[in-house]
């Protein structure tokens, strides 16, 4: 799911030409290094590597497992104008054979009741972000070092 997210959103930024740092998947031992790339990057990073790093406070981080967003700079509510425009040119691109006509019927009905309901949401933070901290015992470059070798 991680690479399949990751590919979705290079391709949807591909328009504008990414020349940006692109790593679907991160390897643990390379998380703390690629955090602090210069420049823009994508990187896929999964659950058990979390607490390795704290990400910059310009990054938009797009959590998959727990369903948010985190970002210090939110995108701003489109006008009635705008959404119409990007819909009409999204239904010309597509040659008109997709009428917009909300959720697709074959998703609906994945989905009990044909009720879509989005659980995510948008987080806005800004200045320093407070987190847990680890227990002095735990050391989790070693157990991912452990884990490597396994």
């Amino acid at each position: 799911m991680l690479t399949v997210a990751a590919e979705t959103v290079r391709y949807l930024v591909r328009v504008y030409e990414w020349s940006g740092l692109y790593v679907p998947v991160v390897h643990a031992r390379h998380v703390k290094d690629l955090i602090q790339e210069p420049g823009p990057y994508i990187l896929g990073i999964t659950a058990e590597c979390r607490t390795l790093f704290t990400a910059p406070s310009d990054a938009l981080v797009v959590d998959l497992d727990r369903n948010f967003v985190l970002t210090s700079s939110p995108p701003t509510a489109w006008s009635a104008k705008q959404r119409s425009k990007l819909i009409s040119r999204m239904t010309e691109s597509l040659n008109g054979d997709i009428a917009p006509s909300g959720v697709p019927q074959h998703l609906r009905s994945a989905y009990g009741g044909g009720k879509l309901i989005p659980a995510g949401q948008i987080i806005v933070m800004r200045g320093e972000v407070e987190s847990v901290q680890d227990p002095g015992w735990w050391n989790q470059d070693d157990v991912m070092k452990v884990m490597d070798h396994a």
